[in-house]
């Protein structure tokens, strides 16, 4: 599990509660799964605590018929304008679109 090391973030964007809503699923049976031993991590994700591993993080996109970056796009999109930002500041050139 990675934490926020931003402290200005106290929830992190995400779908997770509604992709695991569109597929029909339980936590229960997203961790099973997943091969989690409870539900608790798949909560504290949804509830935007934590961010998963990667592989958990892949987990969760397949599980969802997703990708990992739909699954935070909110998240995704935050982080690339700040990036941008820090490389304009730095005069750097982007290499993405800006959305």
């Amino acid at each position: 599990m990675q934490r926020m090391k931003d402290q200005k973030h106290t929830f992190i964007p995400n779908s997770l509660r509604r992709c695991r809503k569109v597929r029909g699923l339980s936590q229960k049976r997203v961790a099973q799964l997943m091969e989690l031993k409870s539900t608790s991590m798949i909560s504290r994700w949804e509830a935007g605590r934590c961010i998963p591993k990667t592989e958990n993080l892949f987990d969760l996109a397949a599980v969802y018929r997703s990708t990992s970056e739909a699954l935070y796009w909110d998240y995704v999109q935050e982080r690339r304008h700040k990036i941008a930002s820090r490389e304009e500041l730095s005069g750097a050139h982007v290499l993405y679109e800006k959305s």
